[in-house]
């Protein structure tokens, strides 16, 4: 008996197609699967089935599942895989979920994937699994959680801000040399003196020392000698800092493909022909289209066309204006992109 594997089960499910097409899908487009999917669900199904179903609606309850399969609004686009299997664009799935939904679709038996390799026995020991729907209650708690947290400590701080004393600036010319205060220098370099630690405009205020009190302050020789008062301090302006000289170095400036070993083939083909020394930037853009190959429906063809303009940057003189063209061809957009850069000759 011939071993059966993914292979023989997806060449069975293309038989069975061809012995049914008439009957079930004389059409191969996704409305005529959605309209047989349609009035597959909405009668009783088995419990194989209805693991089938939801595993290939991510992991959805069958009534969902009814309901979006029959509303207008329903993306056809999801039953295009089966459409292009079942047309021969393609030759095989990339996921073992849509063999077996199509082979629900055309009613082949034996069906799953697990039941076929069993020679139609279902699988006892192994339970059918099925997506669970993702729950947003978990993150939803998680998030007010910390929106509550976070609340928390905004009104703890605010409470706590407007409990705190807010520093009292004290008066110099009744202050008595006591060191239990705190200063701020402000930008004219005036002393500031307050009763409590705190912030002010937006800096913190530091602790009154010996030294803050005999370079700021003087005692009052000619009156009460416990009162001290301001002294005058000259602010020694600062010398202006010299202006680093700029170095003149000689650039290439390229950015055209955006693409590191293209532009540096570029700049070399540049540089041949200027001098290597000169400054100059070149500009441009590149345009990018995409179609069929004609010769091979699988491949796509990329056009790549740039328009690049090279000037001096000392003159702004343009040395060079100029266009290119060339076509790559690749099984992904990517790929065709890359040929297309490659096969670019900048020595036209």
């Amino acid at each position: 008996m011939k071993s059966r594997t993914k292979d023989t089960y997806r060449e069975a499910i293309l038989e069975k197609f061809e012995e049914v097409r008439q009957t079930i899908l004389p059409e191969i487009t996704p409305l005529y699967i959605k309209n047989r999917c349609a009035s597959l669900i909405n009668n009783e199904l088995t419990d194989v089935d209805k693991n089938i179903v939801k595993s290939f609606f991510e992991g959805k309850e069958i009534d969902t599942i009814i309901e979006e399969v029959n509303s207008k609004k329903f993306d056809l686009d999801r039953f295009k895989p089966i459409q292009q299997f079942l047309s021969k664009k393609t030759t095989s799935f990339k996921y073992l979920k849509n063999y077996d939904f199509t082979a629900f679709i055309l009613n082949f038996k034996p069906r799953p994937f697990s039941t076929y390799l069993n020679n139609g026995k279902p699988e006892e020991s192994k339970k059918p699994q099925v997506v669970k729907e993702f729950s947003y209650k978990p993150l939803f708690y998680a998030v007010f959680f910390l929106m509550l947290l976070v609340s928390i400590w905004i009104v703890k701080d605010l409470f706590t801000s407007k409990t705190q004393k807010i520093p009292q600036k004290i008066e110099i010319t009744n202050y008595n040399g006591n060191l239990n205060y705190y200063y701020y220098l402000n930008d004219k370099g005036k002393i500031e003196l307050y009763d409590k630690q705190g912030i002010i405009a937006n800096k913190p205020l530091k602790p009154v020392t010996q030294d803050v009190l005999f370079t700021y302050f003087e005692q009052n020789k000619t009156q009460d000698t416990r009162k001290w008062t301001k002294k005058v301090v000259q602010k020694t302006p600062e010398k202006p800092q010299p202006k680093p000289k700029k170095k003149s170095v000689a650039s290439t400036k390229i950015s055209i493909l955006n693409n590191g070993q293209t532009d540096f083939k570029l700049g070399a083909v540049f540089k041949k022909k200027y001098n290597s020394t000169q400054q100059y930037t070149c500009k441009g853009t590149v345009n990018y289209t995409y179609r069929k190959s004609e010769v091979n429906s699988q491949l796509t063809v990329c056009d790549a066309v740039i328009n690049y303009t090279i000037t001096a940057n000392k003159t702004n003189e343009e040395l060079e204006t100029n266009q290119l063209h060339s076509i790559g061809s690749g099984f992904s957009k990517l790929e065709a992109k890359q040929n297309a850069i490659s096969k670019i000759n900048f020595n036209k």
